[in-house]
This record gives structure tokens, C-alpha cells and sequence, in this order.
């Protein structure tokens, strides 16, 4: 039998480049960053323009040494 396997992608504009939400995105992240490495981490505006999301989480990860 021949399983068929789904991807799923997950899209989230952070940076609020797509979509203005008033920080809420961004405030999530970080969030759910401090839950997953213990440590605090901010996005100030402005800070990743021009970034993807993929990009701003990667740095947001590496900045808390995961």
C-alpha cells in the first residue's frame, strides 16, 4: 500500500510587510520564541525590512544561541 503524504506550509507575515496587525505577529513569535529557548528576544520596527520570515526566525533563533 502506497501512502500519499500531504505538505503543509505554515505563512505568518511577522514583520507586518503584507499585512498590518499592529505588532500582534511579531509579539506571538516572541512569545513562543521565550517558551521554546527560555530566553528574552525583542523585534524593534524596522529592525528585519527587507527580511523573509523564514529569515527573521532564523536570526531570532541564532541570536538565542538554539
Amino acid at each position: 500500500m502506497t501512502r500519499s503524504l500531504k505538505k503543509i506550509a505554515l505563512l505568518w507575515d511577522i514583520d507586518g510587510t503584507l499585512l498590518n496587525t499592529k505588532g500582534v505577529a511579531a509579539k506571538q513569535l516572541i512569545e513562543s520564541v521565550r517558551e521554546v529557548t527560555g530566553k528574552e528576544s525583542s523585534i524593534s520596527p524596522g529592525q528585519y525590512s527587507g527580511f523573509t520570515d523564514y529569515e527573521i526566525v532564523l536570526d531570532l533563533l541564532q541570536k538565542s544561541e538554539i
